[in-house]
């Protein structure tokens, strides 16, 4: 179980994440994060790890899910930021 991370939430690197990949869900007014959104620091795209859930054929991103890395060398900024309401179950 994980909670949603955002547009705007935190990444292990000090990086936020920049949710462009579906701009109509949100959660406490951010958009959802999909996989492939990149961070503040360039690239970085995010990588789910859960397969039931997704927006508009994207799947969406928790809490732990990782990432490629980003343009400031970090290897694996991971989603660490999170809206409270939304728990993803698997």
């Amino acid at each position: 179980m994980a909670f949603a991370h955002r547009n705007l939430d935190l990444r292990s690197c000090g990086a936020t994440t920049i949710a462009l990949g579906q701009n109509y869900v949100t959660i406490d007014g951010q958009f959802w994060a999909v996989a492939g959104d990149a961070c503040s620091h360039g690239n970085g795209q995010l990588i789910p790890q859960q397969n039931f859930i997704s927006i508009d054929g994207k799947y969406v991103i928790g809490v732990g899910d990782h990432s490629s890395p980003d343009s400031s060398s970090h290897n694996d900024p991971v989603a660490t930021g999170s809206g409270l309401f939304v728990d993803i179950l698997g």
